[in-house]
Formats: C-alpha cells, structure tokens, sequence
C-alpha cells in the first residue's frame, strides 16, 4: 500500500482523539441516548455511542464553575478560591 491520500503520519496514528463535553445544567437523563423518548440528541447519542460513556459519576459541587474549576485542576473547591 502506497499511503496515497492518506492524512496521518505514523507518528499521530497511535494518538487517541480525546473530545471533554462539559454542559451546564443538564441532567445525564437529558439524552435520547439515556431513554428520554421526549428529547432527540442525535449528535450527542453518536459521541456516545462511538465512545465512551459513563453511567456512574459525581461532581464535587452543584454549582458549574466551581465544578469546572476543580476538573480543570484536579483540586477542591475551596483550594481553588472559587
């Protein structure tokens, strides 16, 4: 095979596509994809579908940019100021 036409180099073929969803206010059950017959989210169902989705997770608080905060740094809340 000549590798004609082909975009990747052999360096990035081992490197995993990562995309990080972070949305704010919505419910994990807010997804065709979770069950809910009342929503379509035929984009967010394929991510899903072809990657990886987590059925059990927490956050460390309820509010959104604290949370972000503390996935961004891998620290608490109150050791981020926000």
């Amino acid at each position: 095979e000549s590798g004609a036409g082909r975009s990747e180099t052999s360096t990035e073929a081992g490197r995993l596509n990562v995309l990080f969803l972070m949305t704010d206010e919505h419910h994990h059950r807010a997804l065709s994809l979770a069950g809910c017959p009342c929503i379509q989210t035929p984009n967010l169902d394929r991510i899903g579908r072809e990657g990886a989705w987590f059925t059990n997770a927490t956050c460390v608080t309820p509010y959104c940019s604290p949370s972000r905060a503390s996935l961004i740094t891998g620290l608490y809340p109150h050791s981020t100021g926000s």
